[in-house]
């Protein structure tokens, strides 16, 4: 068989998915120069250097035009750039018509930095053929390198379509997608991948941060944990599971896995970042400190580790040298993700200098950005209202029918439930509290919202119910209850504190459930509250999605304390209603009130902020810079700095500023 037909036949297998028929007769041709090369050329391709090192050893030692070529590539692997441009350019001048010589002078070109100049090597390379599906990849690959992630996509698809196996070019198809933050058409081309090739390591790390990325955590970790059976030295896949943990603020595994990573590459930037985040986030600026100076010996440029750094600045009181430092920060280059981390920075950075004009259009800028976000778009914005008018119709039907009479032995006294309008102070109040011997605390975990989902999984949605819930089905759900707290914390003997602020608006369904239990519920001026929720940058949630200009969070605020003064009317006797500026103007006389409400003695030792934190593992809220501090008074009336941004929101919030007997000027 001629080397022409072989060749032909060899491109109808790879096109068909026969990849193995199509290596197998390319093999069976030693002797056939262009046989070699196309065996060459897919060995380089999908990166299988064991076998495409020794055949472009034999076949340079030949003095023919695919010898030039093959030693091109061998220079490239030493990274003698040079010698492998002139040896391409050599291999050109020998056949014009040959499309790898062109492909391979354009990779060594790409290497050395002449962008421009390799794509139009490649350019010809695939004009001379239009079925080389690996100069196709490569320009897709140089393409991506100068930011046209669009035309590189593209390019993948070319190379595909004439090689659908293409391990490479489908990594970094799917790459490249999630580099778009188009995460669900990458999740389909990792998978296609992984259908091929379940044990391809880099596509399942990154497949795992493609999970990530959308908040699919359970599927990250799946992929994570798959690739280190396969190779439990892979430092990557130890630096993205570490970032995974660190973002379910789960310390502890966190710096296991980032540790392990730096540990296998002391050059991982990457992780090295992550771990001054995990500190910094812990409150051990110290630690943060010195993490990121070792991101930045290795990059000093990293806009991460920059970004890091002025955050570690402002914390450390030096604003004015944070501000310096983000400057040298290129943030249109930025994923969207660091450009939303960078503008919060900017803006906490000129709140803290008292450039509140520039501090709100950087909150501004940070919130848009933010409600561009692919997590974002994934939520329904009318589930929230949905909600809440789900609990009116419920309130309105209560009203109207007969009391609770079904008890059980389970009445919750125990149990006290933290709530409040989001930045009321919930954080503040629990690490106080939780200092305490007689108390346990349980922070922001699902406990009362996993009862309502069993119930709406049996085909039973709580709000929808006009008539009490019966004793069986009250005494499923506390034991549910009681089973899930017991994961969390060992609560025999102790007053339980289960603290999440919204849940306010659940507080019916736990009052029904729990008659005993009692509830705190932080309150602060109205302003400062709206204020704080807008300055937030919260991971988006059906209900934290509202709060991206200052007008939506004020809507949140009127929507969701409009139907607590509803809500509170069936918690008499069981609840006390906390003001914020009490708690920071006389923090005792107010913790005492509440240990009273408690029945627990008051013990001085709670107000002194080391014991407090020592009591903590990680503050899993927005708060935890602020209850590394003493009890502070800066957060009062914060909102007057920005009054003029409140000005058009006057009518709607002053009947319900004076209602609470707050100021409102």
């Amino acid at each position: 068989m001629k080397s022409r037909e072989i060749i032909k036949q060899v491109k109808e297998l790879l096109k068909n998915s026969q990849t193995e028929s199509a290596l197998t007769l390319l093999k069976e041709h030693p002797e056939d120069e262009r046989c070699q090369a196309t065996l060459r050329e897919y060995y380089i391709g999908e990166m299988d250097l064991q076998n495409a090192i020794p055949l472009a050893e034999s076949m340079s030692r030949n003095q023919t035009v695919e010898g030039l070529i093959s030693s091109s590539f061998l220079h490239l692997l030493q990274q003698n750039l040079q010698a492998a441009v002139e040896t391409a350019q050599n291999a050109i001048r020998q056949d014009p018509d040959n499309c790898h010589a062109y492909n391979h002078l354009a990779r060594a070109l790409q290497n050395s930095g002449q962008s421009n100049r390799a794509l139009e090597n490649f350019a010809k390379a695939v004009a001379i053929d239009p079925d080389y599906p690996q100069a196709w990849h490569n320009l897709g690959h140089t393409q991506r390198a100068i930011g046209q992630l669009g035309v590189a996509i593209s390019s993948y698809k070319n190379a595909v379509e004439h090689f659908p196996q293409y391990q490479s070019a489908l990594y970094n198809m799917a790459v490249t997608y999630s580099a778009q933050q188009n995460y669900q058409h990458a999740e389909k081309i990792f998978d296609n991948l992984l259908e091929i090739n379940p044990n391809h390591l880099l596509g399942l790390v990154n497949a795992g941060l493609n999970y990530h990325h959308q908040g699919n955590f359970a599927e990250a970790d799946k992929c994570y944990m798959k690739a280190l059976e396969l190779d439990s030295n892979f430092p990557l896949t130890y630096c993205y599971k570490g970032i995974l943990h660190n973002e379910l603020q789960e310390t502890e595994p966190a710096l296991q896995y980032l540790h392990k990573a730096v540990e296998l590459n002391p050059n991982e930037v990457e992780a090295w970042c992550e771990l001054a985040n995990v500190y910094e986030k812990n409150n051990n600026l110290q630690n943060a400190a010195y993490a990121n100076q070792r991101a930045l010996s290795i990059d000093p440029q990293n806009p991460t580790a920059l970004i890091d750094l002025a955050r570690i600045k402002r914390r450390e009181n030096q604003p004015q040298q944070a501000l310096e430092i983000l400057q040298k920060v290129f943030w249109q280059s930025l994923s969207l993700n660091k450009q939303i981390e960078y503008w919060f920075e900017n803006a906490e950075i000129f709140d803290k200098v008292g450039d509140y004009q520039n501090a709100f259009l950087a909150y501004s800028q940070a919130n848009r950005l933010a409600s561009e976000s692919p997590r974002f778009k994934q939520i329904n914005p009318k589930s929230f209202d949905e909600s809440l008018q789900e609990i009116r119709n419920w309130i309105a039907a209560k009203n109207q029918n007969s009391q609770d009479t079904n008890t059980t032995a389970d009445s919750g006294k125990d149990l006290c439930f933290l709530i409040g309008f989001p930045r009321s102070g919930t954080t503040l109040i629990d690490t106080i509290l939780s200092s305490h011997d007689s108390i346990v605390s349980i922070e922001e975990k699902p406990t009362i919202e996993t009862l309502l989902n069993h119930l709406k999984e049996k085909g039973q949605n709580y709000w929808s119910l006009t008539e009490p819930m019966d004793s069986k089905a009250k005494e499923e759900l506390q034991s549910m209850y009681r089973d899930m707290i017991g994961t969390y914390a060992d609560t025999e003997d102790k007053i339980i504190l289960d603290k999440l602020p919204l849940r306010f608006l659940q507080s019916g369904f736990i009052h029904e459930l729990f008659p005993e239990a009692r509830f705190i519920f932080m309150q602060r001026h109205p302003m400062d509250a709206i204020l704080s929720n807008f300055f937030q940058n919260y991971a988006p949630t059906k209900a934290f999605v509202h709060f991206g200009t200052l007008e939506k969070s004020a809507e949140m605020y009127l929507k969701t304390v409009s139907l607590w003064q509803d809500l509170k009317e069936n918690l008499a006797g069981k609840l006390i209603e906390v003001r914020y500026e009490d708690l920071t103007d006389n923090p005792e006389k107010t913790i005492k009130n509440v240990c009273e409400f408690l029945g627990i003695e008051f013990d001085e030792s709670m107000l002194d902020k080391d014991k407090r934190l020592r009591s903590r593992n990680r503050i899993s809220t927005n708060s935890y810079a602020q209850v590394a501090d003493d009890i502070y008074l800066h957060s009062q009336n914060r909102w007057k700095n920005y009054q003029t941004f409140f000005e058009p929101l006057k009518g709607k919030l002053e009947s319900v500023v004076k209602s609470l007997n707050y100021k409102f000027e």
